[in-house]
Order: structure tokens, then C-alpha cells, then sequence
């Protein structure tokens, strides 16, 4: 095949400039048509055009004079305009023009003058950027030089005239994708706090997502340098990573998530729009597991909905195992009853969304993430429930005092200050035992590891023990495989996956002293005929928190639950995998069947009515 011809105008024009200079007109017309040019010949003409504009020296002068500086921007935006593929075969002509190109940047960046026409500096910063990002392809090492990396910088923080072409992200995200080292450096020369930095990146990001022309051009790039910040490993964490995974701040994940939605109701999609959502997204992943107020955040401003749109539309992006994995790794979450609450809340929001489908959705969603998202949903039932049930008094926490052997409520006890484990009905008590507990309590005072909040590690522990009566039934028939008699048994509950993970241990073979103290105060209440034992609780990659706590007398009656509907959602495993289920007498399991198979119900139903919450005050109204 021939090849295609250029356009005759750009062709005449080209012609014309043998003549003499080309006027402004000729000149926009040739740099925005310089893509149709086929072949060297022709770009290298049209080069040669634009390069002669750059090539004079920068002068007051020509700074003043409106005129020359529209010449030297669109020739800039010429060769912007030229493909990669020619510099790459013509690198040394382009060697003599990347001084000018940056020279004349600089100048006119500077010197932002107010009788501009409009678009004028949209098309400098537009022009700048994109002949970094065809050095950054076909010659990284330019952009190593620091005087082009402090004018990178400079381009980032803008000419401080608050406009919305003010300031441009890409040459800076190329200098420090180039070069990750200097990422040190762009925080040091910005002289401003982490948390000013992600604020003016999240206003900039907002204001691009939800301008006229929703400029995607630019929210990528925001998005694509919070993503290098987030992940970049030079010299461990940088300033920025510190305060977005320890402390995001309250705008950082609502402001991406909206962003991703903004987006993705756009009419017009583009792979712009790809490349941003996927950027943004990131951004998401990354900080929603950090911690447990960044994941209420997410729960809150909309990440299911995010999730199920994206699985949704797997085809349109390819990244099936993140939005899984994410799903993942926010069920961790809802053993904690602020964040299962907002879970709760959230369900009901997309529940009453009329223009909403969670059904369609699932069917075209990858098996993995519907697989996932059934596991999700059966977890956030069945923890609503169990914080309905706790919240109305149901599953007491029980204690016992050390010297009278007296078991109730264990909010009537005190509790020894110094090693945290034994519970006394009064002072009497506690001086009565004083003598035997002294030396005990003086080692486990000293070896108390970092502990859970009070009110977490209350609330916790509760839920937990609660399992444990539940799972009874498992934790026996595990001891007996493992030899492991019941007055030795011990419980450890990992949180740092789902399902989660139910093990047992012999708690005489430990080391740590604290938790020696808590094996033998656990024997010796049971040699009286105590329900008692330890529970151990990893949670969310904290440090392992073991107890001492009382069991119900009646707990784990009945055979396990093991229908095939129950084995594809069971929401504990043993330490080799093996699906776990609670006794068929268990209010928990009752409720959350009951409140799926009533007449009339359906997804929607379930989160918007919430007929768990009725069931658990009949359950208590009847004295479960």
C-alpha cells in the first residue's frame, strides 16, 4: 500500500517557510497537523520550523511582546506534537533542542503576564509536559540533571496565581520515576509539611474530576504521583508514606473513591478514564487496609459500590484480583463493631439505590469476586447479628474470683491492677490472696505485653468467647485429635484473614511468663470446677493478646452444622483449612437463616428493613 498523503496545507505551509518566517496562523495550523505528516522527511522539516523559534536567545523583549511568545509556545506544542519515534532516530537534533525547549520554558512559566490570551499557559504547561514525557521514553537521563529536576518542581508547585493552569504533575512524576532517589529531594524543596502536600494534591485532584470537561489528563497524573509516593521503596518510607498509612487524614480515601465514580459515570469513556480509575484505585487498595479508620472511611464513602461497579465491568479493567483481594481484606474489619456498623450502613445505601443492581452486578462479576463477595455479605450478617445480641445483654461476660471461687457477672469484680488477669469480689478477697499471687503477679506485671485498647479489647474478647461457646463442638473433637486433654486446652483466634482461623494449643507449653501466670490460675480454677480457659486473639497483625475467661456451662450442645450451603460460607477454619460451623442449637445461625428465607425477602429487603433486628429482640424477649 501507498502511504497516505499529507494534508496539501500543512504540505504548502512546510513549502512556504523556505520563503521566510511562517505568520501565527500557518504556524498553529502546522503544529497541530504535524501527526498526519508520514515520514522523517516531512517531521524533520517541520522540526527544523519549530526549533528555529526556540533557538533565539530569551530576551525582556520577547518576553514583553505577546506575539513572540504565542511563536515560541506553539512551537513548543509542535514539537510536542511529533511522535517519540522520531526523536528516537533523530536523537542528536534533539540534543541541541532540549536547552532551548527548557530555557524557554522556564522563562515564560516565570513570567505569566496578565494581558495572556486565554489558553495560553494551558498550552505551555500542555506542551512542557508532554516533551518530558517523550524524553522520558527515549532518553531518561536528561531529566536526572537537577536544574531540569528543579524546574520539575517548580512546574509542580505552580506560579502561585491560583489558577487552574497553574501548575503541571507530569514532568515532576517523570523526574521521580526516573529516579526514585530524588524523591527525598522533591520533599525537602517543597518546604511544607506531608500533610499540606496531600491536601493540595487532593483540592488539585477534586477540582480535575469534577471540572466542566472532567480533565482526566490531569487527575491521572495526580493520581499516578500519589501512587509512586505510596509505593516507592527508596530508603524505606518517605514523609508522605508516614502520613498516609499511619494517619491518611479524613479526606484522602473519600476523595479517590469519589473521584473513581465521578468517573466512571462519565458518558463519554476514554482510556484516559481507564488509566485514572485504575491509578485511583490504587491509591484505595493501598490505604483502606492501613488501619481501621481508614477503613470505616472507605466503607463510608462508597468502596462496596466502587468494588461491585468494577467487578462489574472486569472486561473494561483488568484487575479482577485487587478488587477481590480488597473485598478480602475488608472483612477483616468487621469483627470490630464501628466498622460492621458503617458496613451495615453502607449495604442499606446501595440497597436504596433504585439504579442499582447487586444481583446483575454479581452475575457479571468474576466467579473469584462473587465467591468473595458471598462470604463478605454472610460475615457482615452474622456480625450485625452478633452485635444486636450483645448489645441487648445477650452472651454476659463471666468472671470469677480468685479467692471465693464466686462466678457472675464479671463487671461485679475488680480487677489486680498489676498483672491485669485476676478478678477479686472485694479488697478482702484480693489481701486473702495476696501472699499466694504476689510473685506471679510481679512477673506478669513485668512481661504485659502492648495491649488492645480497654473498650476494644472489652468488646473484642466478648465477641470472641461468644465463638468459642459457639464452636465448642469444633474446639472438642480438635483437642481429641491432637491428644490434647480439655483442662489444658487453649483457644487462639487469628483475625489476619478470612475465613478466620479457630487453632488450639496446650497451654501448659508456653514461655511467655505472663501467659504461665494465666496457665496456672486457668488449672486451678478448673480443679474447682470452673469453666475457664485461655483465649489468645490476633488481630489485624497486632501483637497476640491472650486471657483468662469463663465459658457458658451449656455451651456447644448439639451436633455441628455441615449442610453444603453452610460449607460454602463457613466463616471459620481450623489450622489446616478445614471449614468450622457453629452447633445446630445457635441463636446466631437461627436469626441470620431466618432473616434470609422469610416470605418476601431479597437482598434489598435485608439491608434496607433489617429484619435481623427484630429477631434479636424477639430472641431476647424469649429468653434465649
Amino acid at each position: 500500500m501507498f502511504p497516505k498523503k499529507p494534508p496539501r496545507n500543512t504540505i504548502k505551509i512546510l513549502e512556504s517557510a523556505r520563503a521566510g518566517p511562517l505568520d501565527i496562523g500557518s504556524l498553529k495550523t502546522l503544529a497541530t497537523g504535524i501527526g498526519s505528516l508520514p515520514g522523517d522527511k516531512y517531521q524533520a522539516k517541520a522540526f527544523q520550523v519549530f526549533h528555529s523559534h526556540l533557538h533565539k536567545p530569551v530576551e525582556n523583549s520577547l518576553l514583553l511582546d505577546l506575539d513572540a511568545r504565542e511563536f515560541v509556545v506553539t512551537s513548543m506544542l509542535g514539537l510536542a506534537m511529533l511522535e517519540s519515534s522520531f526523536f528516537s532516530k533523530n536523537r542528536s537534533i534533539y540534543f541541541q533542542c532540549w536547552p532551548d525547549v527548557i530555557t524557554w520554558a522556564k522563562a515564560l512559566f516565570r513570567s505569566r503576564l496578565p494581558q495572556e490570551i486565554d489558553g495560553f499557559h494551558t498550552t505551555l504547561l500542555f506542551a512542557v509536559s508532554k516533551i518530558f514525557t517523550i524524553v522520558s521514553i527515549w532518553n531518561a537521563d536528561l531529566l536526572g540533571d537537577d536544574a531540569v529536576f528543579d524546574f520539575a518542581i517548580e512546574l509542580w508547585k505552580g506560579d502561585g496565581s491560583g489558577k487552574e493552569d497553574s501548575f503541571t504533575t507530569k514532568p515532576i512524576l517523570l523526574c521521580i520515576t526516573a529516579d526514585e532517589s530524588k524523591i527525598a529531594r522533591f520533599f525537602e524543596s517543597l518546604r511544607c509539611d506531608a500533610f499540606f502536600f496531600v491536601q493540595t494534591l487532593l483540592k488539585r485532584f477534586s477540582a480535575a474530576v469534577s471540572s466542566r470537561h472532567n480533565d482526566t489528563l490531569m487527575s491521572r497524573d495526580l493520581a499516578d504521583l500519589m501512587n509512586k509516593i505510596l509505593h516507592t521503596s527508596e530508603a524505606g518510607r518517605n514523609p508522605i508514606q508516614e502520613q498516609l498509612l499511619l494517619s491518611p487524614g479524613p479526606d484522602v480515601i473519600p476523595t479517590f473513591l469519589e473521584g473513581i465514580l465521578a468517573l466512571m459515570g462519565d458518558t463519554d469513556q476514554t482510556s484516559n478514564h481507564d488509566v485514572t480509575i485504575y491509578s485511583s484505585f490504587l491509591v484505595v487498595f493501598a490505604l483502606t487496609p492501613a488501619n481501621l479508620a481508614s477503613t470505616w472511611r472507605a466503607f463510608e464513602f462508597g468502596v462496596l459500590n466502587v468494588l461491585l461497579r468494577i467487578a462489574a465491568r472486569s472486561s473494561r479493567y483488568n484487575f479482577e484480583k485487587h478488587v477481590t483481594f480488597l473485598l478480602k481484606k475488608l472483612q477483616l474489619g468487621l469483627v470490630c463493631k464501628h466498622i460492621a456498623s458503617v458496613a451495615v450502613r453502607a449495604m442499606k445505601r446501595l440497597s436504596k439505590a433504585e439504579d442499582f443492581d447487586l444481583l446483575r452486578s454479581l452475575r457479571m462479576a468474576p466467579s473469584s469476586f462473587r465467591d468473595e463477595w458471598i462470604l463478605f455479605e454472610r460475615l457482615l450478617l452474622e456480625q450485625a447479628v452478633i452485635f444486636k445480641l450483645l448489645a441487648k445483654g445477650y452472651a454476659i461476660e463471666m468472671g470469677a474470683c480468685a479467692h471465693g471461687k464466686t462466678m457472675k457477672n464479671k463487671q461485679h469484680f475488680y480487677k489486680c491492677s498489676e498483672c491485669d488477669i485476676l478478678l477479686y469480689c472485694s479488697r478482702d478477697c484480693q489481701e486473702r490472696d495476696w501472699a499466694r499471687h504476689r510473685v506471679d503477679c510481679k512477673a506478669a506485671h513485668e512481661k504485659t505485653r502492648n495491649r488492645f485498647s480497654e473498650d476494644m479489647g472489652r468488646h473484642l474478647r466478648r465477641q470472641v468467647v461468644l465463638q468459642v461457646n459457639r464452636y465448642w463442638s469444633n474446639i472438642v473433637n480438635m483437642a481429641q485429635k491432637k491428644e490434647i486433654p480439655l483442662d489444658y486446652v487453649g483457644v487462639h483466634i487469628v483475625h489476619d484473614s478470612v475465613p478466620l482461623t479457630l487453632k488450639i494449643f496446650d497451654h501448659r507449653i508456653l514461655s511467655d511468663p505472663r501467659e504461665s501466670v494465666i496457665s496456672k490460675e486457668i488449672l486451678r480454677a478448673r480443679s474447682d470446677g470452673l469453666p475457664c480457659i485461655m483465649l489468645k486473639i490476633s488481630h489485624l497483625m497486632m501483637s497476640d493478646v491472650s486471657y483468662m475467661v469463663y465459658l457458658d456451662e451449656d455451651r456447644g450442645s448439639g451436633s455441628c452444622i455441615d449442610s453444603d450451603g453452610a460449607r460454602q460460607t463457613a466463616i471459620f477454619v481450623d489450622e489446616d483449612n478445614n471449614p468450622l460451623y457453629p452447633t445446630t442449637r445457635d441463636v446466631v445461625s437461627d436469626i441470620v437463616s431466618q432473616s434470609k428465607t422469610r416470605p418476601g425477602s431479597d437482598w434489598r429487603t435485608l439491608w434496607t428493613d433489617k429484619p435481623f433486628e427484630r429477631l434479636v429482640k424477639k430472641a431476647m424477649e424469649d429468653n434465649v
